[in-house]
């Protein structure tokens, strides 16, 4: 997903005060740590947007579920589907194919340290008779999100580093570099938290939540100067079912083959090429 991020922003050259912390007593962190268990987990449905000069840059989709154990995210199974937007064509044609090659639906399977792989955009680089690309992520996936509603210690940051806490909803803010130094996921997509220009960035998020403290849905944007224009690239999902009966297996072995074995490069499964 890093490489993808660091590709969008060489593409888009070619084209063109602290918060108050919250006082409500509300700790979605908490909660999230509660349903932690193992056998059980939640349904996903999240929205990627990114829009260049003003232009639909790329949209992806993607549902899914996500499974549980004691200490966190132990596996899941995602469905997506993306799109790029026109603006695609103004690049020079080679990258625009390279691009387009990206879209369509695909499914992303993760257990454990070991990612499943399988859709149109990897459909050239599989050997007759394999439909599974497989290849160690060194950890669990859990969806495509700029700021991951799986981290306990992230979510309950972000409640006190909100600017509004009022029914359920929590409002706010937070420096990118800040974030990048609680929460895993996102210190995977942004490194330390530096944009193009090396300097930190604002994540503007709101969270909803029940009356059991759980999320059931976050939000999050992230802008990038990029010279005279700006990068904007946002996360929408939804979360229900939680605690709900949650299986995941890995595709049988004979359609599996391994990313080390292929001749090809795989394309980067990160957050659904969209530019996080």
């Amino acid at each position: 997903m890093k490489r993808f991020i660091a590709g969008l922003v060489v593409c888009a050259a070619v084209l063109v005060a602290p918060a108050a912390p919250a006082s409500a007593a509300v700790d979605p962190g908490k909660a999230l740590k509660a349903r932690f268990v193992a056998g059980t987990g939640v349904k996903v449905s999240t929205t990627l947007k990114t829009t260049l000069l003003g232009e639909p840059w790329v949209t992806a989709r993607e549902v899914g579920t996500v499974a549980f154990a004691r200490n966190g995210v132990v596996a899941s199974d995602f469905k997506d589907k993306m799109q790029f937007g026109p603006i695609i064509n103004q690049l020079p044609e080679e990258s625009a194919e390279q691009l387009k090659a990206l879209q369509g639906s695909g499914r992303i399977i993760t257990i454990g340290k070991l990612t499943y792989l399988s859709g149109a955009r990897y459909a050239e680089l599989l050997p007759e008779g394999k439909e599974w690309i497989r290849l160690n992520s060194g950890a669990a996936g859990a969806g495509r999100q700029l700021i991951s509603s799986f981290e306990p210690r992230t979510l309950t940051a972000l409640v006190k580093s909100a600017s509004s806490v009022r029914g359920g909803v929590v409002r706010g803010s937070v420096s990118s570099t800040a974030l990048a130094k609680i929460s895993p996921s996102f210190k995977g997509l942004f490194g330390a938290g530096k944009g193009p220009d090396g300097k930190a960035f604002k994540v503007a998020y709101t969270l909803w939540l029940d009356n059991r403290g759980l999320v059931k849905r976050i939000t999050s944007t992230v802008t990038w100067k990029i010279g005279a224009s700006a990068l904007v690239m946002s996360s929408d999902s939804r979360l229900s079912g939680w605690g709900g009966k949650v299986k995941i297996t890995a595709p049988p072995s004979k359609l599996v083959v391994d990313a080390k074995d292929l001749d090809g490069e795989v394309p980067d499964a990160g957050p659904v090429p969209i530019p996080l």
